[in-house]
Formats: structure tokens, sequence, C-alpha cells
């Protein structure tokens, strides 16, 4: 048997002729530090046919990071280490003692961000992001803003999110079905049993509707957190088999706050996170302790 860790979640598989077990001394994901002072991830993917890299960008770095040193991390990059051998040592013990970080760890903005939150980004600023007429985004930006008004879900984050599935609104499923999220598909079924509407508007609400009852109300179905986060936490748990859904959505959030709307959004909240290691921290709906709500 092997334990392995999988974006955040602890499993174990079985060895056999399926699996391999290969020793290197290249890793093909990092975290690093950028010279615009923003925290990189580096990590390879399949193409279908072969390998290839990207990154995603979860915006400023700390400031305890050097330019252009890698740093792992096996919890998507909140505790980060300068040294295999120092992350698989705290891995095994459970501990992040020995992180770079350990006793201030880092929560990029935009992928802890909870989806019930209101964007200052207008229509206007959405709509500065997609320039090309053939985009089924183009010009939808006022159906975000009517989305977030309706059922209190973010319209940038929304946005975004849309940018990643779509393809900027030019995939195939945008194009022929006016699916800008791709619900419906699924790794075995991704063009056929993708839902067909009669206007991006009803995807757009469609999303956001299902945002808020399956994802974003604790104790919904699919509910880990309304945040995009990983395969430890949030909405990138139930939501997409890709492990780094949660980072490509972030990604794609802080970018477009930084280019149509001079970053008005980036930390225009106060996010709160548990401790490590704690568990069912109760919620009160006044500041006393006999009005709990879950």
């Amino acid at each position: 048997w092997y334990k392995i860790n999988y974006n955040g979640t602890v499993g174990w598989v079985a060895s056999g002729e399926w699996l391999t077990e290969s020793v290197g001394t290249g890793l093909n994901t990092y975290y690093y530090r950028y010279s615009t002072g923003n925290l990189l991830h580096r990590y390879a993917y399949h193409t279908g046919t072969g390998y290839s890299d990207t990154f995603s960008n979860l915006g400023p770095t700390p400031t305890y990071l050097t330019e252009n040193v890698h740093y792992y991390s096996f919890d998507g990059g909140i505790y980060l280490y300068n040294s295999l051998t120092a992350m698989l040592d705290d891995y095994r013990a459970d501990s992040y003692g020995r992180s770079i970080n350990a006793n201030n760890p880092n929560y990029p903005y935009y992928l802890f961000l909870p989806a019930k939150s209101v964007s200052k980004a207008s229509a206007a600023d959405l709509d500065k992001q997609i320039t090309n007429t053939s985009s089924k985004l183009y010009g939808q930006g006022k159906y975000f803003k009517e989305a977030e008004s309706l059922y209190g879900i973010n319209a940038l984050t929304t946005f975004a999110t849309a940018k990643n599935e779509s393809n900027n609104g030019l995939s195939s499923i945008a194009r022929d079905k006016n699916n800008v999220f791709g619900y419906g598909a699924s790794d075995s079924c991704p063009y056929e049993c993708a839902r067909s509407y009669a206007s991006v508007r009803d995807s757009i609400m469609d999303y956001a509707k299902n945002s808020l009852n399956s994802y974003a109300v604790a104790g919904a179905k699919y509910y880990f957190g309304s945040h995009p986060g990983n395969k430890g936490s949030g909405r990138n748990v139930k939501y997409a088999s890709d492990p780094v859904w949660g980072e490509k959505a972030a990604s794609g959030s802080y970018m477009t706050d930084l280019k149509e709307n001079n970053s008005r959004d980036y930390k225009a909240n106060t996010i709160g996170v548990t401790k490590y290691g704690l568990h069912g921290v109760p919620v009160y709906k006044e500041p006393n302790t006999n009005t709990v709500i879950y």
C-alpha cells in the first residue's frame, strides 16, 4: 500500500500492475515568487497526447518568500517548504513545524473568498474583459451582476469561472449550447451530456442558483466551504475532478480584478479561516453563546 496526499485529501492506494513507483530528481510542481511579487504555482498537466506545464497566479506573495526560489507544499500552498525532505517529514508526522511559515500560514485571497460576497466590479468592467465579438461572453456583464443581485453570488468570481470553464466563451459547449460553465459535462461525456440553454443568461442564472443551493450554504449537498479551495476544502472538493480547478478560478478572479477593476475587490473582505486541527467551530447569530446557528 502507498499513502498519498492528493491536493489536501489523504488516502491509500494498493500496489499492483497498474501502479508504478518512480524515483527521480525532478518535480514538476512547485511554488515561487515571481518578479512581479506574485505567488505562482507551476504544474504539469496531460494534454491528451502528452504533457505540458502551466501556472496559476495566486496574487501577491508573502514577503518571506525569495524571488525565483522553488517552494513545495502538500496542502495547496498554505504551508510552504524549501526542501522536499522537510515537506515529506512533516507530511509523515501530520505536522507543519518544518515549513518556513509554520506560524504564518498563507491563504491566497481569491482561493478562500466565499462565493456569497459582493463585487465592486460593474457590468461595464466585466465587459471590458471580452473584446472578441464571437465569444458567448461578449456583452454579458449585466447578467452576472443580475445574478449577483438575485442570488448573492459574487459577480466577478462567477465571471472568472465562466471564462475558465468556457475558454473565454469560445468552447464548443458555449457556442453550440449557450453553456458557459460546462454544466452537465463530465470527463466521460464532455459534450453530449452538457446542458443546453436558450440563452447565455439562462446559463448564468442556473449556475448562480445551483451555486447557492448546492455549494454555498452550510448543510447543502456539496458544501465543503463556498470558497474555490482545493481537494481538501471548498467547492473543488465536489465541483470538479481537476485538483487545481480552485486555483484556476482564484487565478482568474485575481487577474480579472487586476486588469479592469484596478484591484478594487482584492482584500475588500476580511476572511476568517479556522486554525489547523480545529473542527466543528460554532457560529452564532449574535455575539453570545445562546444564539448558535450551526
